[in-house]
C-alpha cells in the first residue's frame, strides 16, 4: 500500500528555514491560550517586566517594561527599553468634568517589521463619564482620568502573560474571560477568582480591611471641598465576593473656607463599580456645622449609588424643619451665597463638622 503526505515536517525539527509566522506560532505555544483565539497566547505585561507610570505635565511617563502581544498576525515579545512618553490629548475637560483615557500597547506590523508602540482611547468628557475599552489585540496597561487640571494618577489596568495552565495574575479591571473552566485569576489584594465557563466566581477574598483617603467632590468645579488643617478624612473597605462592606469619615475643621458649589459626591474606592443591576442606598449622617465651627445640627440622610457607577451621591433633609431629602450642597451657585445650601444653615454653609457614610453594597 503506497504512503501519502498532506504536511511537511517541522521546520525546527528538519533543519529548514523558519519563517516569521512559524517563529511567532512556536513562540505562542509557550504561552497561555487567550479564549476564543485561534492564536496560542495570552497577550500581558511580562512580571517582573511590568511597567509603573507618572504624570510629567500633560504626559503619562511609562517605563520601560516588556509585554506580550496577540496581534493579527501572530504572538510577539515586545520590549520598551527606555520610558516613552505618552501625551493626552487636548483640549482637556472643561471645569466639572471629566474623561477616562486608557493607555494601551500595540503592534504595527508592515512587511513583517513589527514596532511597539504605546497609544490612548479615551471617553467622552462628561460630569460621570464611563470607562472605555482598549482596543483588540492590544494590551491594556493603564486608566488615566483627565479633568480641567489635566492627567491624574494613572491607575494600572494590566494583566501578567502566563505559561499554559498557570493562574492569570490581573490588575482590577480586567474583563477577560477564562480560558478554560477552572481558570484562576489572582488579584494584588490577595483575592482569587474561577472560571465557571460563563463567568467569574470569586473563591478567596481578603481577610483584612483597605483604607485610603477619600475626597469630597462637587458637580458645579472641581475644587471639591477642602478639610482644613484640623480636619481628616478617611475610608476604609472589605471586599468578600461581590459584597463590600465601607465606612467614610470626613472631619471637616472649623474655619476651613466653604470652597466649591452644587452638589457634593464622593467615589467608592479605586479599581470599584457597583453592580449592574440596581440602584446601592447606604447610610450617611451628617454633623453640619456653621465656618466658626459652631454646631448647628445632625442630619440622617442617604448615600444613593447607580449602576455601573464609582459616584456616591449625598442626600440629606432640606433642613431641620423639613424631613424629604435633597442633594447635599454648601451652596446653589457660583457665587457662594451663605443659606443657599442643602441642609439649610441660615445665613451661612452646612460644613460638614463629621460627615459618616457606611453601609454594604454589591460590587460588580
Amino acid at each position: 500500500m503506497g504512503a501519502s503526505s498532506v504536511s511537511t515536517t517541522d521546520p525546527w525539527l528538519s533543519n529548514q528555514k523558519v519563517t516569521s509566522p512559524e517563529a511567532r506560532l512556536a513562540l505562542s505555544a509557550s504561552w497561555a491560550k487567550q479564549v476564543g483565539s485561534s492564536i496560542l497566547a495570552e497577550s500581558g505585561a511580562v512580571e517582573g517586566a511590568g511597567p509603573s507610570a507618572s504624570v510629567s505635565g500633560n504626559n503619562i511617563l511609562v517605563t520601560a517594561h516588556q509585554a506580550i502581544v496577540e496581534a493579527a498576525l501572530g504572538t510577539y515579545v515586545c520590549s520598551s527599553t527606555a520610558t516613552m512618553t505618552v501625551p493626552m490629548d487636548t483640549p482637556l475637560p472643561t471645569s466639572g468634568q471629566s474623561r477616562y483615557d486608557i493607555i494601551y500597547g500595540e503592534i504595527v506590523d508592515s512587511s513583517d517589521s513589527a514596532t511597539y508602540r504605546l497609544n490612548t482611547v479615551k471617553s467622552a468628557a462628561s460630569a460621570s463619564p464611563s470607562i472605555p475599552n482598549a482596543p483588540s489585540n492590544t494590551v491594556p496597561l493603564f486608566r488615566v482620568q483627565v479633568t480641567s487640571a489635566g492627567p491624574q494618577t494613572p491607575v494600572p489596568i494590566m494583566s501578567w502573560a502566563r505559561a499554559p495552565g498557570a493562574p492569570r495574575l490581573v490588575e482590577t479591571g480586567d474583563t477577560r474571560n477564562g480560558a478554560y473552566i477552572g481558570d484562576r485569576r489572582k488579584f494584588r489584594d490577595g483575592s482569587e477568582d474561577v472560571w465557571s465557563g460563563s463567568a467569574w466566581q470569586r473563591v478567596v477574598a481578603p481577610a483584612s480591611w483597605s483604607q485610603f483617603t477619600p475626597q469630597l467632590l462637587t458637580s458645579g468645579d472641581a475644587s471639591g471641598v477642602p478639610v482644613g488643617p484640623n480636619g481628616s478624612a478617611i475610608a476604609r473597605y472589605l471586599v468578600q465576593g461581590k459584597s463590600m462592606h465601607l465606612r467614610y469619615i470626613f472631619r471637616v475643621g472649623a474655619g476651613a473656607p466653604p470652597a466649591g458649589w452644587g452638589d457634593i459626591y464622593t467615589q467608592l474606592p479605586p479599581g470599584i463599580t457597583s453592580a449592574p443591576t440596581e440602584e446601592t442606598q447606604i447610610l450617611a449622617k451628617l454633623n453640619a456645622h456653621n465656618p466658626v465651627g459652631t454646631l448647628y445640627g445632625i442630619f440622617l440622610g442617604k448615600c444613593f449609588i447607580p449602576p455601573n457607577s464609582n459616584g456616591m451621591y449625598l442626600y440629606f433633609p432640606f433642613s431641620s424643619a423639613r424631613s424629604d431629602l435633597g442633594t447635599y450642597r454648601m451652596s446653589d451657585s457660583s457665587a457662594g451665597t451663605a443659606g443657599t445650601g442643602r441642609p439649610l444653615v441660615p445665613g451661612g454653609y452646612p460644613i460638614p463638622g463629621i460627615l459618616v457614610i457606611q453601609g454594604t453594597i454589591e460590587i460588580s
